[in-house]
């Protein structure tokens, strides 16, 4: 069974809790497209639409944030729904401590104020609680990005949550030409912070040498010297992590670490 996520920042809860397997039968039984293996058929009588709820504790809000199909990552096997399918699409569905810490830290004052006023762009947002939280902390415009299907899970959370103003979802393939037409369409022009959680563990984007690289020509397109990036990635094995900033560090300006907490590490970039 699944437990609440506390942080002391932020509170995450089902209000319904299953077991991973019934998770694992939930997200194959989405219909965007996605294989799924054979569940016994006592499982899928019992498929129902699920949801989060997040509270953001230092905006004094008792929010839902989060409807759809979501899990946090404590209740994910991913040696069980890993497998299951291609090229990382499955991840978006999840909420992964990456994006949990990286959202406590735009609650932090420092952000809160930088984020006034402010265009943000996430990418490979999946459920965007990032996004969510800036736009509840006072960024002007807000635009969550990712691969068709998860656009379609994140216009639901937005459609659902009419608190937000000024956050909307695109689609968003990792090409530099995909992210010029973005830049100067939605984005209007700047960008003041990118942030991304999660998006750079290679095995799950085709390898390193294939798509991360992709991933960081995206970013330097977007980005002018003023934009802030800041990526939130959990430490696994043979992640890539550490060979895709060294790829960062010859392509941007600064690279640098900010903090380290519960292995998952939080860097920002500067053109």
């Amino acid at each position: 069974k699944h437990k609440p996520v506390d942080t002391g920042v932020i509170r995450i809860e089902a209000p319904r809790a299953d077991d991973v397997e019934t998770m694992w039968v939930r997200l194959g039984t989405m219909k965007y497209g996605y294989a799924w293996r054979e569940a016994p058929e006592e499982i899928l009588r019992t498929f129902k639409e699920d949801r989060l709820e997040v509270t953001v504790k230092p905006l004094d809000l008792s929010a839902t944030l989060l409807h759809g199909m979501a899990y946090w990552s404590h209740g994910v096997d991913y040696d069980v729904i890993g497998p299951v399918w291609e090229g990382g699409t499955w991840t978006g569905t999840v909420m992964w401590d990456a994006a949990i810490h990286l959202t406590e830290l735009l609650l932090t004052p420092e952000y809160q104020q930088r984020l006034q006023g402010a265009t943000v762009l996430e990418v490979g947002a999946g459920l965007g609680l990032p996004s969510f939280v800036a736009g509840l902390c006072g960024a002007s415009k807000v635009l969550l990005t990712d691969r068709g299907p998860i656009v379609e899970v994140a216009a639901a959370n937005i459609a659902a949550n009419p608190q937000l103003k000024g956050v909307e979802v695109a689609e968003l393939e990792w090409t530099e030409a995909d992210a010029a037409a973005l830049l100067a369409g939605p984005l209007g022009g700047k960008v003041d912070l990118i942030v991304g959680c999660d998006v750079c563990f290679a095995p799950l984007f085709n390898g390193a040498v294939a798509e991360t690289p992709a991933l960081l020509h995206v970013l330097h397109a977007v980005a002018s010297a003023e934009t802030e990036i800041l990526l939130s990635v959990e430490r696994r094995e043979k992640d890539g992590i550490d060979e895709f900033f060294e790829v960062a560090k010859k392509m941007f300006s600064a690279v640098e670490d900010l903090k380290m907490i519960g292995g998952v590490r939080i860097a920002r970039l500067r053109k």
